[in-house]
């Protein structure tokens, strides 16, 4: 007959008796833990203390507002910034008036004011005249307003888009070059001028 080995120790006894070590060896932490925690005062701020926020509530609430409050103040300043570039900044739609050359872009010029197509030959007196008078009076030119000399001789389609048949005739246009109104040879001062426009 054989006799149970009463001095051995089986796998599962050993697993057994580590569990429950690590089992106690947690509890006594958890339990060192809280004692810590009991042992630190809990806020320095009488508020905080009456409210019972946790030492973690407060350095969550900490560290928020720290990441916010940059955020916040980088947003205002930015806000400040436009008022001001809004406030400062006035736009101004008026344009010196001018008196120039024809060219391409002579058009455009009528989009925030109004362009005189001044039809000029440089042999008519009469042209002569007025063009003498709008260079001694150029800044008389009323802002948006753009006299534009168009060489009578040269501008044969110029000519025939607006029934010009003679020097020294004003043509009154839009930016897109459609005629609003003519004036022919009324005009011998830039003041004249700028009545009849």
């Amino acid at each position: 007959m054989t006799k149970p080995n009463q001095a051995g120790v089986t796998t599962l006894q050993i697993i057994l008796a580590l569990t429950l070590i690590a089992v106690a060896i947690g509890v006594v932490a958890t339990l060192s833990n809280s004692d810590d925690m009991d042992a630190q005062p809990m806020a320095t701020n009488t508020e905080e203390t009456r409210s019972g926020e946790s030492p973690l509530d407060t350095f969550a609430q900490n560290q928020a507002e720290s990441i916010t409050e940059p955020v916040t103040a980088a947003v205002a300043e930015q806000n400040e910034q436009i008022e001001a570039a809004m406030t400062d900044e006035v736009v101004d739609m008026n344009t010196p008036g001018s008196f120039t050359d024809y060219d391409a872009n002579s058009l455009a010029l009528a989009e925030n004011g109004t362009v005189v197509l001044f039809f000029h030959a440089s042999w008519c007196p009469s042209c002569r005249g007025l063009e003498d008078d709008i260079n001694a009076n150029l800044s008389a030119i009323p802002d948006n307003t753009h006299i534009v000399k168009v060489d009578y001789d040269e501008a044969t389609e110029l000519k025939r888009t607006y029934g010009v048949t003679r020097q020294h005739t004003m043509v009154v246009v839009d930016q897109n070059g459609t005629e609003l109104r003519k004036l022919t040879g009324l005009s011998s001062t830039l003041n004249q001028l700028v009545s009849q426009i």
